[in-house]
């Protein structure tokens, strides 16, 4: 019997047919594509540098406004009128309606003057704030910081901006932290190239917002206007 012969001649197509098979390939793997790195868009602060610029080479600026205080707790509004006078390091800011109020700063010391409604027996609060600490805690000194000639980019720093109709924003952080102040916000009118709002919150989110309705740069004032003597017999409370 040719047995042998047989089967070697078997394995022999055996092993023919598996060396002509297609061989499978190994499934690559899907390389995925690098990932995008998302650089953040660099703030345009051109508008804010030119307030900045204009507002530090006024000698002297008046301002009438409205000013509008929203208590985040209370969920009250209350609104004020009145006026700013600027002149250097000297800010007044009185207010006539509702109530009246004063707040003057002479460049060394800061008065602060809350005219009491009738039937209260003193008739007029008067602190004086001689620490300097203290007096830049006062909301009145962003006001001076923001509008007067120190200029905003040497207390506040850019966090965001954009544009809203024909206005631009800036939200703005101060370099040195605060307790009473945590961020501000202003809106400015490129073409006339003013400040016509101001925004700022406190630690418990209130809101103070003045919308200005009139500003002229370079106004004389009165040599005294910046000066204040206490009502005669008026208790005052010293912060030294």
């Amino acid at each position: 019997m040719k047995i042998l012969p047989l089967m070697v001649m078997v394995l022999w197509m055996k092993s023919w047919a598996w060396a002509a098979a297609p061989k499978e390939t190994a499934k690559k793997r899907p390389v995925a594509p690098p990932k995008a790195t998302q650089t953040k868009a660099k703030l345009d602060v051109t508008v804010l540098n030119q307030i900045d610029l204009k507002y530090k080479n006024m000698d002297s600026v008046l301002i009438s406004f409205e000013k509008q205080v929203t208590y985040a707790l209370l969920d009250k509004v209350k609104t004020f009128q009145g006026k700013i006078s600027i002149q250097g390091r000297h800010l007044r800011m009185e207010t006539e309606t509702p109530e009246k109020s004063l707040v003057v700063f002479d460049g060394t010391q800061m008065w602060l003057v809350s005219y009491l409604s009738k039937g209260f027996e003193d008739g007029v609060q008067v602190t004086k704030v001689l620490n300097s600490k203290k007096r830049e805690q006062d909301k009145s000194w962003t006001l001076l910081s923001l509008l007067g000639r120190n200029g905003i980019n040497k207390h506040f720093l850019p966090k965001e901006g954009g544009r809203v109709g024909d206005k631009f924003y800036y939200v703005m952080a101060p370099k040195e932290e605060q307790e009473e102040l945590k961020k501000v916000k202003i809106v400015i009118d490129p073409k006339s190239v003013k400040i016509v709002q101001i925004y700022y919150w406190d630690s418990l989110e209130n809101e103070t917002k003045y919308d200005f309705s009139s500003t002229v740069f370079n106004k004389k004032f009165s040599e005294n206007l910046f000066a204040f003597t206490p009502p005669k017999g008026a208790k005052v409370t010293v912060y030294e």
